[in-house]
């Protein structure tokens, strides 16, 4: 060979150099930008897959009846257990609490029957439990009994064998989707 193509080749060698590690670089920076958008979309793919998640959670939850109350919920319970509506002394919503993980928001209330009997009070605790589907989703997480005081109760229970009346402090929770306040 003689010189002339000894150099000829030798810049075709340094020019196919040059331009190979310019593409290496290329493809280096491309395949970064890649790894990124497939780190992205796997993100994106797990918030779908939550997204989803607690829609179906969400679809799970009891659905409010349209136009009916908790207080029109109790007093429905009440009738149908026999029960005069005066025996509700209370009704009150107490406290709404976010769940903090998703569109879950945690309801409180606070209810309170008096002068009511032990057996008049499984009554209504199994015609609640038997309508749970109906009042949206509203649990009862505790409840406290103590005996009626005063004469008019006392007086009201005379006789033997008959059941003294009791004050019952009940306790409800329900979950519903945020903006779907029961």
């Amino acid at each position: 060979m003689r010189r002339p193509e000894i150099m000829l080749w030798t810049v075709v060698l340094i020019a196919a150099v040059i331009t190979l590690a310019g593409l290496g670089r290329t493809n280096s920076v491309a395949r970064h930008r890649a790894q990124l958008i497939v780190s992205s979309l796997r993100g994106l793919t797990e918030r779908v897959r939550n997204y989803h998640r607690l829609e179906a959670q969400t679809a799970a939850l009891p659905q409010r009846r349209d136009g009916v109350s908790l207080a029109e919920e109790v007093a429905a319970v009440l009738s149908a257990s026999g029960l005069p509506p005066s025996v509700l002394a209370s009704l009150s919503p107490d406290s709404a609490q976010s769940s903090g993980t998703g569109p879950l928001v945690r309801l409180r209330a606070g209810m309170t029957l008096t002068r009511v009997t032990l057996p008049q009070l499984g009554r209504f605790l199994s015609e609640w439990r038997r309508r749970q589907g109906n009042i949206s989703g509203w649990t009862v997480t505790g409840i406290d009994l103590s005996p009626e005081s005063g004469i008019d109760a006392i007086a009201g229970s005379s006789g033997t064998g008959r059941d003294l009346p009791l004050r019952a402090v009940m306790s409800l929770e329900s979950i519903a989707a945020e903006g779907a306040v029961p």
